[in-house]
């Protein structure tokens, strides 16, 4: 099944019979009257019928793709490509979630809190269960980081579709009252009482900025910063399809649609994206949660931000030879995109190896 998928994928962009027929999808249909109003002897009659078959055939594989596989395969822009061609709704328009559903969404948990974030689980009014994502501290707010991230996943799941990202359900900008947030002084002592105040109403969504994502599966149950040795352990359970997300996260970020992505400033080398506490296992496979660190590369090509980018996820799977290009990724199809690490099992046994690492303070 695969090898027919890639041999597929290369005649889609390479064949002329595919090439006429996105011609004739576009009105261009000369061509092809043409071929109906020509003598009819044999010859033509036989030619005329051989171009028909191949164009039914070429339509056929075309909608019989599985698009989650080929999403995995190609790179974003090409999939986006493709996908406009074949489905009229490419950006899989949502209804997303806003303030007036707050009433209707019911707190189960808190999750996590972090120095900038707290993390709770959270019931949908359609019942789903997700996680809302909050402010705790006055850098946060002030530096918009909710609203950074929110941006960023709508663009990432309307470029790509819901089924390739961290699937984004929505989010409410509520007011504060008055005296509750100062943002014009910048005083240290403002920004110690915005804190406190953000971190007091954390869980009343009514006030400031709420957002609502896919709860997905921690790789790791707390974080561990540095362990060497105990993270590469844990790598080294990464499944051929686990590592391939990571390409795919490299490429998506490399071709976003507003400016290429890069997983850390480049005139920086450290950045927490090479943590996997920064990451998450999604419906989509792993995918980058936290994008405090991500960063705009105006001035970059597609093919600088792909380097860039893989050489962050390098330092995750501890591949030091991985390779994030396309070109990889079609010559060495994964067989199966639904095996993925027991992230549980494969913590416990790197424990059991290299003895229980030192836990840090969680970093949200």
């Amino acid at each position: 099944m695969k090898s027919s998928l890639i041999n597929a994928v290369h005649f889609k962009t390479k064949n002329p019979i595919w090439s006429r027929l996105q011609q004739n999808r576009s009105g261009k249909v000369k061509r092809k009257t043409k071929i109906f109003t020509t003598s009819m002897n044999p010859t033509n009659i036989s030619r005329t019928g051989i171009f028909l078959i191949c164009n039914v055939i070429c339509t056929l594989l075309c909608f019989t793709f599985n698009q989650n596989e080929l999403s995995q395969l190609v790179e974003p822009y090409q999939v986006y490509s493709i996908e406009e061609e074949l489905n009229n709704d490419i950006s899989r328009r949502l209804e997303f979630l806003d303030c007036k559903d707050l009433p209707n969404i019911e707190i189960v948990r808190e999750l996590g809190k972090g120095k900038a974030k707290i993390v709770y689980e959270v019931k949908l009014p359609s019942g789903q269960i997700a996680i809302a994502k909050r402010c705790i501290s006055d850098h946060c707010l002030r530096k918009g980081l909710l609203i950074r991230e929110v941006t960023y996943l709508k663009g990432l799941q309307e470029q790509y579709g819901q089924d390739q990202v961290i699937e984004l359900y929505g989010a409410c900008d509520g007011e504060y009252p008055n005296g509750g947030i100062d943002l014009l002084k910048g005083t240290r002592s403002s920004k110690k009482r915005n804190t406190r105040y953000l971190t007091k109403i954390a869980s009343n969504f009514n006030e400031g900025y709420t957002s609502f994502i896919e709860l997905g599966k921690p790789f790791l149950s707390e974080w561990r910063e540095g362990e060497v040795k105990f993270r590469k352990c844990f790598a080294s359970f990464f499944t051929a399809a686990d590592v391939e997300s990571f390409r795919v996260i490299a490429r998506q970020y490399a071709a976003y649609k507003d400016s290429p992505m890069v997983l850390g400033k480049p005139t920086i080398y450290f950045t927490d994206n090479i943590w996997v506490e920064q990451y998450i296992l999604a419906k989509a496979g792993p995918r980058h949660v936290d994008l405090d660190m991500l960063d705009e590369c105006k001035n970059c090509t597609y093919n600088e931000a792909l380097k860039f980018n893989c050489a962050i996820v390098k330092d995750v799977v501890f591949q030091n030879d991985i390779d994030c290009s396309l070109a990889y990724s079609l010559d060495n199809p994964v067989l199966n995109f639904d095996d993925h690490i027991n992230a549980t099992e494969a913590e416990l046994q790197c424990i059991e190896r290299v003895g229980t690492p030192k836990i840090a303070s969680k970093k949200k």
